[in-house]
């Protein structure tokens, strides 16, 4: 079942009717929901937040119930808690932009690393490295350039072992 049907059949799973009187969602009823949420985990991390869109958007729509502030703030809170939970499990590769093809990538890398008539060596090195790591990473370059060496962990999963950058 997708999107606002899921929704719709959960929230009434938990126990909220329809046709009732108070058409607002507190505090206690979204920790209630949330406490007896089946959710199907999403492939991807960021899935999380679709399914809060398509929880509000049922609850608003369908049922016609307005959220208050700290009913949403709770649903922000758990669908947050576990996004990192599912992030933290496994490393998922991320996505480069459509309009930078690796091989259009990898003339310019390629062109900066050789040696220039002028210019030194050095900075051209750096420009190189910074956007490698950006490219591959899906990070600004003022957070690739903050990112210190001790901040720097490694793992290992299935016999190859990654550099963890807090990105």
């Amino acid at each position: 079942m997708r999107g606002a049907d899921w929704a719709q059949e959960e929230w009434q799973r938990v126990g909220l009717r329809k046709r009732r009187k108070n058409k607002r969602i507190d505090a206690k009823e979204m920790e209630d929901l949330v406490t007896k949420l089946r959710v199907e985990r999403p492939n991807k991390p960021y899935g999380w937040t679709v399914i809060q869109s398509h929880l509000v958007k049922a609850l608003e729509e369908h049922f016609g119930f307005t959220l208050t502030s700290t009913a949403l703030q709770i649903l922000k809170s758990y669908i947050t808690t576990e996004t990192r939970k599912q992030a933290s499990e496994d490393l998922y590769e991320p996505k480069p932009p459509a309009y930078f093809q690796w091989e259009k990538m990898k003339k310019i890398w390629d062109n900066l690393w050789s040696p220039a008539p002028r210019g030194e060596m050095e900075t051209r090195h750096k420009v190189v490295c910074v956007s490698y790591i950006c490219y591959v990473t899906g990070a600004r370059t003022k957070e690739a350039c903050e990112v210190m060496i001790e901040d720097l962990e490694e793992k290992t999963e299935d016999n190859e072992t990654f550099l963890r950058m807090p990105l």
